[in-house]
Formats: C-alpha cells, structure tokens, sequence
C-alpha cells in the first residue's frame, strides 16, 4: 500500500477516526515491507510516526500495535526503489532529508512513556547502527566538515563543474546499497539521533533507579548503550552525546552494587567513559560535567569493588578505571576533588 495513501487515510478529517481501518492499512504496510523498505520511503515513513506517536501520547494506546509493526522492518537494510533516485541531484538530496527525519522521528520513540514502545524502538535503533561500520561514520563527519568548502565552490561555474564530476565518479563507484549505508550514516550524524539517544539511556538508568530493575528496562538500557557505542565513532554524535550530560550517570551505573561491572554492558559503559575523557570532540564537556564530587565518589566506589578482584578480566577493568581516574586528574579542579 502506498504511505501516502496510509498517510492521507490517518490524518483526512472524513477518516480519522477509522481505526480498524487504521489498524488494517498498518499491518498491510509492515507485512508488504517485513524484508524492509525502500529508500525512497523514508519521508512518509517519518510522518506516518511522528502522527501515530502523537495518538499514543493522547492516550490512543490502541495505536501502539500499529506503530511497533510499522517500525519493526526498519531493523532490515533499506532497499532501492529505483537507481535513477541516487544519480539525479536534486532526488538525491530530497532522499538524504527523508532519511534525516526519519532517524529523529524514529529517535523520539526512545523517550516514550510506553515501554512496549521504547523497546522495540531501540531494538530497531540497535540494528541501524549494528548495519554500519564505524568507517561509515566517520565518513560522515568528513563530508559535514566539506561543505562549508564547497560553499565557495559552488558560487562559480568552474567549481560546480568540479563538484559535479567528482560527485558522478563517487557515485559509479559504490554500489547502490553502499550509498544508501553512507546516507544512513550521515543521516545518524545530521540528525538528532544521538542526542536523544543519550538523553533515552539516561532517562532508562533514571527509571530503574527510582522503580527497580524489571527485565523489559534493563533491555531497553543495554540496547541503547549498544547503539550509543556505534554512533560515537562519529565525532559529531559523540560531541552531541558529552552534551547529554551521561558522564556522570555512566560512571554512576558502574558503581551500583548490583550492576554487573565484568559484563558486556560493563565494559561497554567503560569504553564510552573513555572515549569521552580522551576524544577532543568531548572533552571539554566532560571535564564542566566532571567537577562533581558525585564523579568522584562514583570513581572511588567503583574500583572498591574492583580493588579485590582476581580474575584477568576484573583486573583489567580495575586498571582501566584507575587510568580513568587518571585522565580526570589532569584537570586542576578535579584533582583538587580528589584529594579532598
């Protein structure tokens, strides 16, 4: 079925409230698509869930069945309507902007009320990011970074021909589904996505701590940490993650008695501590978030529980954070914290 049509059938005035032919059009929809979508779908798609989410935030939770199993193929690589849509130009920037609202609107899921929701939301976000290799991200930011470049380029007739030519030769370059996955990528890095993705993994973390570990959260944080790792390959994305503030609530999952320091997600929080206190993009962010004695007592608790491990792995962990601790204080503010 057509998204417009699936569009038009949800917002027209006269079928509105037609919610068992809703329920119909959308699970046709997931069905025809379970393999996946095609490209060229993604700026309907974005406003076909930006609408539902804003039903099931009215209480309409009867949408919420509808908005899971349209979201659900994009877990599955993105098809090509046609071949033509990545050569011509201006296709091809329409395709790009879809793909950006996409993301967002797919993003905003995240921080839904509704766990059923946020979940499989984030189990989609975790196979978006798990298609990439993180040399597709960092492609990304090199191509943010050329546009201011090309600005000037363009102003003269000399400059387009030579954008123009470089770009067809790129372009017969790759194959079809490896421009698609370099647009994905510069979608994730242009958009909101890791913003909000931060921002969902704090908020989990937050949840648990005020209700309690249940299966469904703990899910939920481990696939956003697992698609935070991917995206933070980005420069951009990872400057956007420091500003989400999650140092110190990462540091603070860690030190959580009950919080499996050795496991997968573990060391995952580990290495995004790292990345974090190392990488230029975030540094400055971190060290404004760092000057905390909440940071610091957080440091200190983790590697008490680290301090009387045995195992080769907990002692590498052990020593990671005290190279952590490390970095920390080479900020005067904060070693003057520690030593307090």
């Amino acid at each position: 079925m057509d998204l417009e049509k699936v569009l038009a059938l949800l917002t027209n005035k006269h079928s509105a409230d037609l919610l068992e032919r809703h329920h119909h059009a959308l699970l046709k929809v997931a069905k025809r698509n379970q393999r996946g979508y095609i490209i060229e779908d993604a700026a309907s798609l974005a406003l076909i869930i930006h609408h539902l989410s804003d039903r099931v935030l009215n209480d309409q939770s009867d949408y919420i069945k509808g908005l899971c199993a349209i979201i659900s193929p994009l877990a599955k690589p993105f098809g090509l309507g046609s071949e033509s849509s990545l050569s011509a130009g201006r296709t091809a920037v329409a395709l790009q902007s879809g793909m950006v609202a996409l993301m967002d609107a797919l993003a905003e899921l995240l921080n839904s009320p509704v766990l059923e929701l946020a979940v499989r939301a984030a189990s989609v976000c975790e196979a978006i990011t798990g298609q990439l290799p993180s040399s597709r991200l960092v492609e990304a930011d090199i191509q943010g970074d050329t546009v201011a470049m090309t600005a000037s380029l363009r102003s003269s007739t000399d400059g387009k021909r030579l954008i123009n030519a470089a770009a067809s030769q790129a372009a017969n370059q790759q194959t079809p589904q490896a421009r698609i996955a370099a647009m994905m990528a510069r979608a994730l890095v242009a958009s909101g996505f890791a913003t909000r993705l931060a921002t969902a993994w704090r908020l989990a973390c937050e949840s648990n701590d005020t209700n309690g570990e249940d299966q469904g959260g703990a899910m939920l944080r481990v696939q956003l940490l697992s698609a935070l790792a991917v995206v933070t390959a980005s420069s951009t994305a990872l400057e956007a993650v420091a500003r989400a503030e999650v140092f110190e609530p990462l540091l603070e999952q860690l030190a959580v008695s009950t919080f499996d320091v050795t496991g997968y997600e573990g060391n995952m929080v580990i290495d995004l501590l790292f990345l974090l206190a190392t990488h230029p993009a975030a540094e400055g962010e971190v060290q404004r978030q760092a000057c905390s004695k909440a940071v610091v007592l957080n440091l200190a608790a983790v590697l008490r529980r680290l301090l009387p491990a045995t195992g080769v792995v907990s002692k590498q962990l052990r020593n990671d954070v005290l190279m952590l601790g490390a970095i920390l204080a080479n900020d005067d503010q904060i070693r003057a914290l520690m030593v307090v």
